[in-house]
């Protein structure tokens, strides 16, 4: 009777492990998928001043010392830093999932700006 019994447990936990395996693999596809969408999340032109001149770049193409005009409703095209602002409000709960941190990010950077 042991030996029946111990097959029934083997069976069991390869079931476990097979219906853990599968779940695992749906959830890392299904987070790939979220990853990608990222991708278009991010836009895809930035409004640049170079040498004076307002520019639409590929957000690609953007380098070091690229001053971005942004207007209400637009998405940071890259990591930038504020030279001035005027009622700017950052909306990151997307990104971080937790509310009202955007509102205690610009408390710490407003004396900075």
């Amino acid at each position: 009777m042991c030996g029946g019994g111990q097959l029934y447990l083997g069976i069991v936990l390869t079931a476990v492990v097979v219906v853990t395996g599968v779940f695992s693999y749906y959830q890392e596809a299904k987070s790939s998928k979220i990853m990608e969408s990222f991708k278009n999340m991010v836009p895809q032109f930035a409004l640049v001043i170079r040498e004076n001149e307002k520019l639409n770049v590929q957000a690609e193409e953007l380098v070091v010392g690229d001053v971005v005009e942004v207007k209400f409703g637009d998405r940071v095209p890259a990591d930038i830093r504020i030279l001035s602002a005027n009622g700017f409000k950052v909306s990151i709960d997307l990104v971080t999932y937790v509310n009202g941190l955007s509102e205690w990010l610009m408390d710490v950077l407003r004396d900075d700006v």
